[in-house]
């Protein structure tokens, strides 16, 4: 008679489950789901329209009212349907849940985090109350447009990144075009190593700056002779960090860790 085989390992953890570790005072809310659609443990929520009785998804600011953590007694009673976030098991409209404030949790990670750092809750459509190592989106970008264009003008371009300040200048000589006095910027900047390594200069008729940090802040200015006028765009944040929180595991990409929090 054939026999099939099976294996009797648990996976390591599963979302919303509490974590192992130092004695915690653990603390949770009870609070019931404000939203329309499912609420999958492991993610963090936000204090609803009644913020003693409700939560809701962290869509853009609101309070935390922490990570919406397992209970086995409670899917006994029938309260949770598949679907929301990644297929996990949660509550429906009107359900009432507790919401980790002070603990270890196992959550859901969007990349690569690391154990010690800080912890991102993300409030953007695509990943609502998973968790990053950042604060998400891409870096800023500035476009400098050589206005006028005009010869025998030394163009200069300031850049102050952190605690550094970059000088960069080119001198528009003979019969200068936009592309040759943008060119000529960009050649200076390609001889800075420092620089480079934390922006990328393109574009033809104008200067293109993309820094190659997240969070990280170009405050570019053009003085003197010749001059550029100056379009920042900084894209909005996609997560926000989590002031009492850290990490206690890392991840090699996505996938589950354990988030430490410490709201009062």
């Amino acid at each position: 008679m054939s026999q099939t085989s099976v294996s009797i390992q648990a996976p390591v953890a599963f979302n919303g489950m509490l974590a192992d570790g130092p004695s915690f005072d653990n603390f949770h809310l009870s609070l019931a789901l404000e939203d329309v659609v499912d609420a999958p443990f492991g993610l963090g929520y936000m204090l609803g329209t009644n913020p003693v009785t409700q939560f809701k998804l962290p869509a853009g600011a609101g309070v935390l009212a922490g990570v919406l953590i397992h209970r086995h007694q409670s899917e006994q009673r029938g309260l949770f349907t598949s679907g929301g976030s990644g297929g996990a098991t949660g509550l429906k409209t009107g359900e009432v849940g507790d919401m980790l404030r002070r603990g270890r949790v196992w959550v859901p990670t969007i990349g690569v985090v690391t154990a010690g750092l800080p912890a991102y809750l993300i409030h953007t459509a695509a990943d609502f109350g998973s968790w990053r190592a950042d604060a998400g989106g891409v870096a800023e970008v500035s476009t400098l447009t050589p206005n006028p264009v005009t010869n025998d003008l030394t163009y200069t371009v300031d850049i102050h990144i952190g605690d550094e300040d970059y000088h960069f200048e080119t001198l528009a000589d003979g019969s200068a075009t936009a592309t040759e006095i943008c060119d000529g910027i960009r050649a200076a900047m390609a001889l800075d190593a420092t620089f480079t390594a934390l922006v990328v200069a393109t574009g033809t008729t104008t200067l293109i700056l993309t820094g190659q940090n997240i969070g990280q802040d170009l405050d570019v200015v053009s003085s003197g002779e010749g001059l550029f006028d100056i379009v920042e765009t900084t894209p909005p944040a996609t997560a926000a960090q989590l002031v009492k929180g850290v990490w206690r595991t890392s991840t090699a990409g996505s996938g589950i860790a354990i988030l430490e929090l410490n709201e009062p």
